[in-house]
């Protein structure tokens, strides 16, 4: 399966030359014939939660901004390199919501082959602050959660399916 990149790499960030391709630890890589440099893949991770209320309903986002917009996503976003993932779902959630939340376990690590993203996805719950009406969030019952989507993320529609199974008294 190629790999896709989140960004196209075409130039070498160290010098600036045109990059070509060599095989390096055993997979065709972009490469830098004037300094040596290579472009490895790695993955971005994000960090969110599963967040439901007492009323058994479950936070989702429609996305407002970008080529994104009108997409459904689970309130969450990129870890940065100063932080856990626990602190990146809490941060990314309340900067999106304004929900201050607390971690309540890890419902699991979600990942694909070729898909730039690896997701961290925890069950939470929230302790504070004040829904903003202005972030796209709202909790959902099971039947109002728009299962034909689009969701933002094919793990999004995994995390929803799972809830859903435990919702209605079936493994998961």
């Amino acid at each position: 399966m190629p790999i896709r990149l989140t960004v196209p790499l075409n130039f070498c960030p160290a010098c600036g030359a045109r990059l070509g391709r060599a095989r390096v630890d055993g997979r065709d890589r972009p490469w830098c014939e004037g300094c040596g440099y290579v472009a490895f893949h790695t993955a971005l991770v994000w960090a969110g939660a599963l967040i439901t209320d007492d009323e058994g309903r479950v936070l989702l986002q429609q996305l407002k901004i970008g080529r994104r917009a009108g997409n459904w996503a689970l309130p969450g976003g990129l870890l940065e390199a100063d932080e856990t993932t626990e602190d990146a779902a809490r941060r990314e959630i309340e900067e999106e919501t304004g929900l201050q939340v607390r971690l309540t376990g890890l419902l699991g690590v979600f990942s694909r082959p070729g898909d730039p993203f690896v997701g961290v996805v925890y069950l939470g719950e929230v302790t504070g602050g004040e829904l903003r009406p202005d972030s796209g969030a709202r909790f959902l019952a099971p039947t109002e959660v728009p299962w034909e989507g689009p969701f933002d993320h094919w793990a999004v529609e995994a995390v929803l399916r799972f809830w859903q199974r435990r919702m209605t008294g079936g493994s998961g």
